[in-house]
């Protein structure tokens, strides 16, 4: 499975499958968007360009259904990004 890396304004690496479990359609197409309630923001999210479904980028959960996606482990060490146990 084809994995999104996405370095956020909030100064984090994340790390997610590529695939919208709904359709199957491609993330990076997508965009980053903040998870937020009434101005609070409580964390990342990519949403789907085709259907709009919007996934977690902290632990792969869908906002929409029960559908959630693998998140993976960032570490960064200099320059290097690295996955663990992906």
């Amino acid at each position: 499975m084809p994995v999104l890396v996405a370095y956020c304004n909030d100064g984090k690496f994340y790390a997610i499958d590529n695939r919208c479990s709904h359709m199957g359609y491609p993330l990076h197409v997508g965009r980053v968007v903040d998870i937020e309630d009434f101005g609070v923001c409580f964390g990342k999210a990519v949403k789907c360009e085709a259907h709009f479904w919007t996934f977690s980028l902290d632990n792969g959960q869908c906002d929409r259904t029960a559908h959630q996606l693998k998140t993976y482990k960032v570490e960064v060490e200099n320059e290097d990004v690295y996955l663990l146990n992906p």
